[in-house]
């Protein structure tokens, strides 16, 4: 048991440290011009493509039944919205204050199971909650006494709190699916949700790919900030 928890928060670390990494392939994507859902497009549809050549190469079957779909499509939709929300509060407020305010997730996770699921709560994870808190007070409030941009605040934390309920999800579901497969279907609801979110707008219409550099960053969020965040979070879990 101890093996496996160590084993967990080692994966739980990874997963995060790759997951911080959105911001370098995300901003300098901006830059080229790039929109959100343009940039969530392409990291996901790649992501999608990436997940099918290695279920392939694993003989990973693509079937799944309808309860398992639901499961799935619930997934998708959560982290659809999560890095929608995430993405778009780098436009409102500095990309590293927004990546660290993400990490307030596992409060919000604890305090679910707490809630709803009867699980305890230690010490320990009381003690930490308010650390985190207390951070997250003082990254709002700034020394000269600039306050952070409200609905960049607000879309992170819509950010956090919809990332925690996809692991919960993961964690409480028993759908009993090999880790490539859950992800490799949850990433095609997402990358779905996301291509319908850009017909609300014009402002949010796909874009091409036109350099070298636009495919190298779309491919880093792609491996690095999806596929192997993710796969990396559900052993954790």
């Amino acid at each position: 048991m101890k093996s496996e928890k160590a084993k967990g928060i080692v994966c739980g670390i990874l997963s995060a440290i790759c997951y911080g990494m959105n911001p370098l392939g995300a901003l300098n994507l901006y830059q080229e011009g790039m929109s959100t859902t343009s940039v969530l497009f392409y990291r996901f549809g790649f992501a999608v493509i990436i997940l099918a050549c290695i279920m392939i190469a694993k003989r990973i079957s693509f079937k799944v039944n309808k309860k398992q779909v639901l499961v799935l499509a619930s997934l998708g939709v959560l982290f659809a919205i999560s890095s929608l929300s995430l993405f778009m509060s780098f436009l409102y407020m500095p990309a590293g204050v927004a990546s660290t305010l993400l990490f307030t997730h596992p409060i919000m996770v604890a305090l679910i199971m707490a809630v709803f699921f009867k699980e305890r709560i230690t010490p320990a994870v009381v003690f930490s909650i308010a650390l985190a808190f207390g951070g997250v007070c003082l990254l709002y409030y700034s020394g000269e006494g600039v306050v952070l941009n409200t609905m960049g605040v607000i879309l992170v934390l819509l950010s956090a709190f919809s990332y925690a309920l996809y692991m919960i999800v993961v964690n409480k579901s028993s759908i009993n699916l090999p880790t490539f497969k859950v992800i490799f279907y949850a990433l095609i609801f997402c990358w779905i949700c996301v291509s319908l979110f850009s017909f609300s707008d014009e402002s949010f219409a796909i874009q091409p790919l036109t350099n070298f550099n636009q495919l190298f960053y779309v491919l880093l969020l792609s491996v690095v900030t999806t596929v192997m965040s993710l796969c990396l979070m559900n052993v954790a879990v």
